[in-house]
């Protein structure tokens, strides 16, 4: 004979997996955000990181800059006096 209808401990017992893989689900997800915001973390630290050390290579590119133009401004002056 076909059974018709669910019994009480078929019902809870999908019940119990259906729950099971939503938390499995969400748990799932949950761990992949946390993964990809870590990952985010770490690649802004280090474009901030890169951003100080080319503003600390621009600084000293700018003083030797400057040095070079002091220098030629003395060499002008040194011609001119001759």
């Amino acid at each position: 004979m076909l059974k018709r209808t669910i019994t009480i401990g078929e019902a809870i017992v999908s019940a119990l997996t259906l729950l099971g893989v939503i938390i499995g689900f969400y748990t799932h997800v949950q761990i992949a955000l946390s993964e990809m915001n870590l990952r985010l973390n770490i690649l802004e630290s280090g474009k901030v990181e890169a951003q100080q050390r080319n503003e600390k290579i621009d600084n000293k590119l700018e003083a030797i800059s400057n040095g070079i133009n002091d220098i030629k401004i003395q060499l002008n002056n040194k011609q001119d006096k001759k």
